[in-house]
């Protein structure tokens, strides 16, 4: 399937075409993870999953000076959203795929490079925050409410200071 990836980084304005993500950046690619020290063999409360940061990796564009100064100046952004949406030929679906909204954002790194083979720069921006959500739209992929006809919960929220689930 193929895909369109988008950014919105409040007080950033990006230069994204898409006619649904206007002031939206658009991305290359991302990744985040979650780590664990839990062993199968230990039953210990006191083992704590760890959200990782999240990294986006997009061309340098009109919002490159924004995000650069607000690093720079350390400011907390108060939210990041990224959207994953299917597209097909040229023309993006209006359905969701993948959504994620963090909140109380800050950039770890920034580090930009390219060759004279690149047809353009890239950035590679990492992220830290407090609270994030991750939503995945079945619609997206799939007729059915899921797979075997129940509905189930397919999001996910972390309140990492409270340790606790974010429901927002």
């Amino acid at each position: 399937m193929a895909l369109q990836i988008y950014m919105k980084m409040d007080g950033v304005l990006g230069d994204s075409k898409s006619y649904q993500h206007k002031g939206w950046a658009d991305v290359l690619s991302w990744n985040w993870g979650m780590t664990s020290n839990r062993r199968m063999a230990n039953d210990i409360d006191g083992d704590k999953t760890s959200l990782n940061e999240l990294s986006i990796i997009k061309s340098i564009g009109v919002d490159s000076a924004s995000i650069r100064l607000l690093y720079a100046q350390g400011k907390t952004i108060p939210s990041v959203e990224l959207s994953i949406t299917p597209s097909v030929g040229k023309r993006e679906v209006q359905t969701k795929y993948v959504y994620i909204k963090m909140e109380d954002v800050l950039i770890k790194s920034i580090v930009t490079g390219g060759g004279v083979d690149d047809s353009f720069f890239k950035e590679h921006i990492t992220l830290l925050y407090n609270r994030i959500r991750f939503e995945y739209s079945l619609d997206a992929v799939s007729s059915d409410d899921s797979p075997d006809g129940t509905v189930k919960d397919l999001n996910f929220g972390w309140n990492i200071p409270g340790n606790a689930v974010w429901k927002k």
